[in-house]
């Protein structure tokens, strides 16, 4: 079986005028050690802290945004204006969702 990727580290949000970009470093190893299999990454959001990651409350419930592996931000626009929370994980080439990242968050103003 194929083990999950590692999730995205040191994640940072930078809050603005209606929107939020999401910063991360992408992992180096799979939860087996062995070298990262990253095919794309989930980025969860929402308002609530402790929600962002896989199976939870991201944007009221609509599917996490997908980013593609080479990519290490996210903007997401059209926020209201107030604390946002970010998490992200990846998603190896066989389909299979690794642990989320620790939460991190931003302004919006």
């Amino acid at each position: 079986a194929s083990a999950a990727t590692d999730a995205p580290a040191q994640l940072e949000v930078v809050g603005a005028t209606g929107s939020a970009t999401v910063s991360w470093t992408a992992p180096t190893l799979k939860g087996d050690g062995s070298a990262a299999d990253i095919d794309h990454y989930l980025i969860y959001v929402g308002t609530t802290p402790g929600e962002q990651h896989n199976g939870g409350a991201h944007m009221g419930g609509a599917s996490p945004f997908t980013v593609a592996a080479g990519t290490l931000t996210k903007t997401v626009t059209g926020l209201a204006p107030g604390p946002w929370y970010f998490g992200g994980s990846t998603v190896n080439s066989s389909g299979l969702e690794g642990n989320s990242s620790p939460e991190a968050f931003g302004v919006v103003t």
